[in-house]
């Protein structure tokens, strides 16, 4: 099982949690739809496919030799626990349970499902396969962001409330934002490494202060964007307030201050996985206040 948590690369999956549970709130909240059944199995679902994301960049970093015995710790393959075969069979199990819910809400909800699932699929392989994977491009953030954010929540709310529409898009981006904001984190804290290996992420296509400044102004825009949706109605008003509340301003002046280099990068992760966990839990709790107060 810690093999397998290691795999999975848990620390990570919070992500793909964040747009189920604020899409399904979000439908409730507007649409007065919400089933808790459907908000834990693609919870489920999106665990799984993000787990072989994570384990597929895992094989093809582990054949290129791009990790070493200094990712011992956050890399199985490298430590010898399990072998590719092994790796590859785990993938195909968890996107044999992933097609299974893609299919069962292609049949409740509409055929689309499918398609959507499959588009989600083969940008989780090509964002690590492939002699120009999108994960060596500075192309990354956009991508995982667009794709978890915007892809997963207005998917989660079609799928609760049968709607969607330009608002069920535009609340997305302060998500789609945070999840690209985790990857530029990794990226920032990987650039060394990542140069070496010839890759072009984006810190390295920008420069690291320049990837420093657009993470600075990534984290303060969650607040911005909840400012404008209570503004233009969007979100209710409790909201703002509570995210003004328990905002964690203290993480994001912390950040300028760790040296961003890969040594630090499981507390630069924990640092922007904190960031996340609160905001949004912010934005749920202010959307539930609102509902029943």
């Amino acid at each position: 099982m810690k093999t397998l948590l290691k795999l999975m690369d848990v620390k990570t999956l919070v992500a793909g949690i964040f747009p189920v549970v604020l899409g399904s709130v979000y439908s409730y909240y507007r649409f007065k739809e919400i089933n808790v059944w459907h908000m834990l199995v693609i919870a489920i679902g999106i665990i799984l496919l993000q787990s072989c994301a994570n384990m597929i960049n895992d094989l093809f970093d582990h054949k290129r030799g791009a990790d070493d015995a200094g990712k011992a710790e956050e890399k199985a393959l490298v430590t010898g626990e399990v072998t590719r075969k092994q790796v590859k069979s785990i993938v195909v199990i968890f996107l044999v349970i992933d097609v299974c819910i893609a299919v069962y809400y292609m049949l409740i909800a509409h055929w689309a499902i499918i398609i959507v699932g499959i588009i989600g699929t083969l940008i989780m392989y090509y964002y690590s396969a492939g002699d120009r994977p999108i994960s060596h491009t500075p192309f990354g953030e956009f991508v995982a962001g667009s794709t978890m954010g915007f892809g997963i929540m207005t998917t989660v709310i079609y799928i609760q409330s049968g709607i969607i529409d330009l608002e069920t898009v535009i609340v997305a981006l302060p998500t789609s934002i945070y999840i690209g904001t985790i990857l530029l984190t990794n990226n920032i804290c990987d650039h060394h490494e990542d140069r070496k290996a010839g890759r072009v992420t984006l810190p390295i296509h920008i420069g690291v202060h320049w990837a420093e400044l657009l993470w600075l102004v990534s984290c303060h825009s969650l607040l911005t964007f909840t400012a404008v949706f209570v503004f233009v109605g969007y979100w209710p008003l409790q909201t703002v307030l509570i995210a003004l509340l328990i905002f964690p301003y203290r993480p994001i002046y912390e950040f300028k201050k760790v040296p961003k280099i890969s040594e630090n990068k499981n507390e630069l992760m924990a640092l922007i996985g904190g960031i996340g966990i609160r905001y949004h839990l912010a934005i749920v709790i202010g959307i539930l206040v609102s509902i029943w107060f």
